[in-house]
């Protein structure tokens, strides 16, 4: 196929993918309209906007960050060493990579989308993979087709300056698709050949930027020729095998290195149910509740009246006019008239659209900042959103699932493309320091005459850390009172205070670090009665 057939395809498929995907594109337009204005359609030009669809999404805005926990679907001690080091990998990249500021719009995309996309890829310079996260906008999957693995192509497009595309690329991109603002639009569709790899197709509107056919082969770094497999003319030890001489065969992901999350899952849709919809009927009747109520204080008015035989004229100004009368009867013909409408069943009506849109979403008060007469003390607020709000949380675990999908795309590339030995410490409970050690040789595994890469690792989120139902402040006040029923051992042991601090530095405490290293794992009296 030539270049400028495969050009032809790949805009045409674009093209009517994109044309099947614009309803759901336009509602999220109109979502991120709603979120921004709080105008819940374009035809609503004035009047007084309460934005509470606004409020609503900020007051669920967390800035927890899952950690990564793998378990290996083998339980050996081999497979569970390997399951340690990815998930001491997945968790050193989350302090490497601005996953904060990554978490943070992926958050707000999520509640006002209805969903998220991220893209992991792998850095050459940085020798480690790189994650970024995509306006839903811009992703357009397979027509008909909702689930990811599913797909057979799916396209990303990111709009980019000329002097990028040229560097990164070595193209230039013709001016006739350039937006307003100068960029351009590039189109990259991922897709599968007919073995499964992976490709990927980059674009624009008329120029082919770059074509990989099996995108994760490993490629010669000179001839950029693929490379099936790996002849090693030195013997590789790990810390269980010995692997002689041989011909050893290349990682290669299967999947997509695209990862989606869902706000509430919706069926028959990609991405989930967004919060700007749910609540949009109780926006609007907001908007014009508050729209009434601006109307009415505008044309309200206090207006004198005066005996029709007075001749002075009345003005706005503070003491401007003196009246003399010959005797107390003669003030009783003056007065004023107030026209100032009752606007309290409106405000009633607006606070009570208001308490429906948080009932549908989940949120209560203590989400919302206001209070919550119902807890007495910070944790016992925690306890009750944490008990009250099942949607919320229902939202979280979906979270969780996010980044288990991201940890194993993560896995994938480092089997994939990293050649060195990665060592990785940490410390534990006990305050015992480990070593362990990445590389994609421990992975290897001889079965049936061969060796092939053992990738079968669960993945999945810590839930013994901090979560927003449970906060740290109530998390320290839990593991002291622990302490004080003995649970960690002896009060008066420095073993158990010393397993206390360790707990406190997991859980965020200040200082607690230094703190723990003050008492030795056992003290000399405890080591005498040994």
């Amino acid at each position: 196929m030539s270049q400028n057939t495969t050009l032809q395809h790949f805009t045409n498929l674009y093209n009517a993918a994109r044309l099947a995907y614009t309803p759901a594109l336009d509602a999220m337009d109109q979502c991120f309209a709603q979120y921004e204005t709080g105008k819940t359609s374009s035809s609503d030009t004035g009047g007084i906007v309460r934005n509470v669809t606004y409020e609503l999404i900020e007051a669920q805005i967390s800035s927890e960050i899952p950690r990564p926990r793998v378990t290996p679907v083998l339980r050996d001690e081999t497979h569970e060493r390997n399951a340690e080091a990815v998930e001491v990998l997945c968790r050193d990249l989350r302090s490497r990579l601005p996953f904060e500021r990554l978490n943070d719009i992926d958050e707000r995309l999520t509640y006002v989308a209805g969903g998220s996309v991220w893209l992991v890829e792998w850095d050459n310079e940085k020798n480690q993979p790189s994650v970024s996260v995509i306006d839903p906008r811009g992703f357009i999957p397979q027509p008909g087709i909702t689930d990811l693995d599913k797909m057979d192509y799916c396209f990303i497009v990111t709009p980019k300056s000329p002097e990028e595309i040229q560097k990164t690329f070595s193209r230039v991109p013709s001016a006739s698709v350039r937006d307003a603002n100068g960029l351009v639009p590039v189109i990259v569709c991922y897709y599968k050949d007919n073995e499964g790899n992976v490709c990927r197709y980059v674009f624009t509107q008329g120029t082919e930027l770059s074509h990989d056919p099996d995108l994760f082969s490993r490629r010669d770094p000179i001839t950029k020729e693929r490379l099936c497999d790996e002849v090693t003319d030195r013997v590789i030890h790990t810390q269980d095998a010995r692997i002689p001489a041989t011909t050893l065969p290349y990682y290669k992901p299967r999947r997509f290195p695209i990862a989606i999350r869902r706000n509430v899952s919706r069926n028959g849709s990609l991405l989930g149910q967004s919060d700007c919809a749910v609540i949009r009927s109780q926006q609007s009747a907001i908007n014009r509740i508050e729209s009434r109520i601006h109307q009415k204080l505008v044309r309200a008015c206090v207006m004198p009246y005066m005996p029709e035989e007075c001749r002075i004229a009345p003005s706005n100004s503070i003491f401007g006019e003196v009246i003399k009368t010959d005797s107390p009867e003669g003030t009783q013909g003056f007065g004023v008239i107030d026209t100032t409408p009752d606007i309290s069943q409106d405000i009633a009506q607006s606070d009570r659209l208001y308490e429906h849109a948080k009932k549908l979403l989940g949120i209560t008060d203590s989400y919302t900042g206001h209070s919550d007469r119902s807890a007495a003390s910070g944790y016992a607020i925690a306890l009750r959103v944490s008990q009250s709000a099942g949607r919320l949380r229902s939202r979280r675990i979906m979270k969780n699932a996010l980044y288990a999908d991201i940890d194993r795309l993560i896995m994938e590339h480092y089997l994939a493309f990293c050649d060195d030995t990665l060592s990785l410490g940490y410390i534990d409970t006990y305050g015992k320091r480990h070593k362990p050690v990445f590389s994609r040789y421990e992975f290897l595994d001889f079965e049936d005459g061969a060796w092939k890469y053992d990738d079968g690792y669960m993945f999945s989120v810590d839930r013994s850390v901090t979560s927003d139902g449970e906060t740290s402040q109530g998390l320290w006040e839990t593991t002291l009172a622990f302490f004080r029923d003995g649970l960690f051992g002896d009060t008066s042991s420095d073993l158990a205070r010393k397993l206390c601090w360790n707990k406190l530095e997991q859980l965020g405490y200040p200082d607690a670090q230094n703190t723990a290293n003050i008492f030795d794992t056992e003290s000399p009296k405890e080591a005498e009665r040994k």
